[in-house]
């Protein structure tokens, strides 16, 4: 799936551990806006999900992994994630900022911190993918 079969596992942990802190604390969160957390859940589970998708069909087809690095497909999605992960990170961060005294507070800013290191990743990949794409060597 990635250039990187390695940042492709470390997406899935990553993404796992975004989804369950945000879906599990934002039931006590219902007082407040909910549309930040509510906008980070739906990127971490949209690019864990297609992710996982990316990597299982990489894992199961031999064809696939050999044929996916040379698509431009890889390329676009890899800076999508990069920034849609970081545009829903800093969102539910700035908004959490308001909320310090809340219980939810350290919970939401984790995992709005591990979304920012994603989103690195994905720009990483995002490179690692280009030069792939155009046939430079890793």
């Amino acid at each position: 799936m990635t250039s990187e079969p390695v940042l492709a596992v470390v997406f899935q942990i990553l993404g796992a551990v975004c989804v369950g802190l945000s879906a599990y604390y934002l039931r006590s969160y219902y007082y407040q806006n909910q549309v930040p957390v509510l906008f980070f859940l739906l990127m971490a589970t949209a690019f864990l999900i297609t992710t996982f998708c990316l990597m299982f069909s990489s894992l199961i087809s031999i064809s696939t992994a050999s044929f996916l690095p040379k698509t431009i497909f890889e390329v676009i999605y890899h800076i999508v994630a990069f920034s849609l992960y970081l545009a829903a990170s800093i969102n539910l961060m700035v908004d959490i900022s308001k909320y310090s005294k809340n219980s939810t507070y350290d919970a939401f800013l984790a995992a709005s911190i591990i979304g920012l290191i994603n989103s690195v990743l994905y720009l990483c990949s995002a490179v690692l993918a280009i030069r792939s794409y155009r046939g430079l060597s890793i």
